[in-house]
């Protein structure tokens, strides 16, 4: 399984998207109850949930970890695990997966200039007080100590998509390859 971490908009969406579209690696759908950005789709970006729908899904056990990020739950169902696909995560969701000791979850920290951030952002349509926000949150949320138990830590700014899920595919195979 690939696991992407890293701050606002340094391209995890994306490339989630693009490693399905060039290597069929299957996005991890996880649950949310935040609204669903332009262009989102219900069970294909994120399942879109209630507050009260998710918290019962929580107390049930039904996830693997969550976590509240700007004011909205996240969680990964125990469900959609798997091999060949791909999950993006906040540093407390990345400490779950490596609490699993699963040597097939490699973990890619993504990252990029807050110029380039704040670019992409405004791009996808998010507020000028969300952008804020996000930037400043994001400084105490992903420091140095969020790069812990990464296997590769890779600047997307300086790679086009294709070339960066590409990069990203090749990396995971190896390292599978090497577990062998």
């Amino acid at each position: 399984m690939i696991l992407l971490i890293g701050p606002s908009a340094v391209g995890k969406t994306e490339v989630a998207h693009e490693l399905f579209n060039l290597f069929k690696i299957k996005k991890v759908i996880t649950h949310t109850t935040r609204p669903p950005r332009i262009n989102e789709k219900d069970g294909y970006d994120y399942h879109f949930v209630s507050e009260e729908q998710f918290l019962k899904m929580e107390k049930e056990g039904a996830f693997v970890e969550t976590t509240n990020y700007n004011n909205h739950y996240y969680g990964t169902s125990k469900k959609e695990l798997g091999d060949n696909k791909v999950i993006i995560v906040d540093p407390y969701g990345k400490k779950s997966f490596l609490a699993l000791h699963n040597p097939t979850i490699v973990v890619f920290y993504l990252k990029a200039d807050d110029e380039t951030r704040k670019k992409r952002m405004i791009e996808r349509g998010d507020t000028k007080e969300d952008i804020k926000k996000r930037l400043e949150k994001d400084l105490t949320w992903f420091n140095k100590d969020s790069e812990i138990g990464a296997n590769y830590i890779i600047d997307s700014s300086l790679y086009s998509l294709s070339e960066l899920a590409t990069k990203i595919y090749n990396l995971y195979q190896e390292h599978l390859k090497n577990l062998k």
